[in-house]
């Protein structure tokens, strides 16, 4: 009987073909080797639970008529630079008919804190009304939501009657029933100070100068007291539509009105409510409306002023007709006599940019 004979480098290619073919096991994914073959089976998908994550519940409560409750959310803890993060609660006057208070309770406290959901906006309905500049009041287009919810049943965006005019975003005959209402949950941390501008008027005979700008610095922002009395380090509120704190302009700090913002703000999450088929009223979310988050934030933060950056400086007062005087010979003199007052005004601008604590979120 002869014996076939295998060269190593046949087998070795063998075994490497084998290999490249053979079924691996993955995330979620077994696999049961046997006589007859390999098995595969998926395991049950893990959720990512992560800082800031929110749980919705509807309470029931009577007095608060037509709805009979009210929608509460509560996060999951995060912390900034390491520190607990608190929600305002009610505290008071419920039971005895006083006065209600609140004081902040800290995300990992054993009863988690619940963060009372009150304030909707409508990103379905027009956003208001304007003048097309030609003395006609045309309607605005809806602000809108994410894609995902038209895939769902909720009702097509106001598209605005300049649209509408134009055979864009009619209604069709299938069009969806569900509603849709949103709002925003954000953080908030103060800043180590603000700051504002202070300006006196002089008498230029007796003073030698007819105006002063002074920098003024004003004690930091005190957040909620928590029950032992001390300011909240940072804490989480609700609001129908958030907008970052805006910081002065160029013109507001040379003309001495120009105001810091005393505290720093970040965009935790929307939380948007949609209704069943048909909703009753849309007004405002009841029972029988589902919660759905959209997260813009999802790992513990750090907080830290910022090294301002000297803002982009003021453009140069300029005559824009002195071309046609004297041949052009009149721009290089008005350009002349506006030197020195452009001069000024750069170094004013650059003087005012430096008291600025403006903070930055950051995750590491």
């Amino acid at each position: 009987m002869k014996i076939p004979r295998i060269l190593a480098s046949s087998w070795n290619a063998l075994r490497r073909e084998f290999r490249r073919n053979r079924p691996m096991p993955g995330r979620g994914i077994r696999l049961y080797r046997g006589a007859g073959g390999c098995v595969v089976t998926l395991s049950p998908s893990q959720l990512f639970h992560h800082p800031w994550e929110i749980s919705t519940a509807w309470r029931p409560d009577s007095t608060i008529q037509p709805l009979g409750g009210q929608w509460t959310a509560t996060l999951r803890p995060g912390f900034v630079d390491g520190k607990d993060v608190t929600i305002d609660i009610p505290i008071g006057g419920q039971v005895t008919g006083g006065p209600v208070t609140t004081v902040a309770s800290n995300l990992t406290d054993e009863t988690a804190p619940a963060l009372v959901l009150s304030s909707w906006r409508d990103p379905i309905a027009s956003a208001g009304f304007s003048d097309d500049g030609r003395g006609n009041l045309v309607t605005l287009p809806a602000a809108g939501y994410p894609a995902y919810f038209s895939t769902i049943g909720v009702q097509s965006p106001d598209a605005g009657s300049a649209a509408l005019a134009a055979g864009v975003g009619a209604p069709s005959a299938n069009q969806p029933t569900r509603y849709l209402l949103g709002t925003d949950i954000f953080l908030t941390m103060p800043r180590l100070a603000s700051t504002a501008q202070q300006v006196t008027v002089l008498d230029p005979e007796t003073d030698s100068q007819s105006i002063q700008i002074q920098t003024v610095f004003q004690p930091a922002f005190v957040g909620p007291l928590t029950a032992s009395g001390t300011g909240s380090r940072a804490w989480l509120s609700a609001t129908s539509q958030w907008t970052s704190p805006q910081n002065p302009t160029p013109e507001e700090a040379l003309l001495g009105t120009a105001v810091q913002p005393n505290t720093d703000q970040i965009l935790i999450a929307t939380l948007w409510m949609v209704s069943p088929p048909n909703p009753s009223q849309t007004a405002a979310p009841d029972a029988s409306w589902m919660a759905v988050p959209q997260y813009e934030t999802w790992w513990n933060l750090n907080h830290a002023a910022l090294n301002i950056a000297p803002a982009a400086p003021p453009d140069p007062i300029t005559f824009p007709y002195a071309e046609t005087l004297a041949d052009g010979v009149g721009q290089n003199v008005i350009n002349s006599l506006l030197s020195p007052i452009n001069d000024q005004s750069q170094e004013i601008s650059a003087y005012l940019n430096q008291a600025n604590f403006q903070g930055l979120f950051f995750s590491i």
